[in-house]
């Protein structure tokens, strides 16, 4: 139910370029990013406080298990043409929200940012 401008007000205020959306169950229902944004809303002069994240989400994104080496990550992001990917991991609700595909939490999200950051620490 939230709309669009608390959503970008809100990765605005953490730094970071995407928010993971759960319903009330606590349950991933998609992920909303700065390109949905800049997409949907402001290249088609919409008001971000008119519309819901729900309308411009990602539905179901590419995930991937926390687990995996941070080369499978970019195999995914660069193979489905994506900028962000929740990590799934074992736990809890206070863990994160609900993967309801892999039974997994929502534990942490990678992001292109991050890939660069590890090859450019290597």
């Amino acid at each position: 139910t939230d709309d669009v401008y608390e959503a970008i007000k809100l990765m605005s205020i953490k730094d970071v370029g995407s928010l993971v959306v759960k319903n009330n169950e606590n349950v991933m229902t998609g992920i909303i990013t700065e390109h949905d944004y800049l997409a949907k809303v402001a290249m088609k002069g919409a008001s971000a406080k008119d519309m819901k994240v729900s309308e411009i989400m990602t539905k179901d994104p590419v995930c991937t298990e926390a687990s995996k080496s941070v080369l499978k990550g970019l195999e995914l992001l660069i193979g489905q043409g994506c900028r962000h990917m929740p990590l799934l991991g074992p736990g809890t609700d206070a863990d994160g929200p609900l993967h309801k595909e892999s039974g997994l939490r929502v534990v942490g999200m990678l992001s292109s940012k991050h890939i660069i950051r590890y090859v450019y620490d290597l």
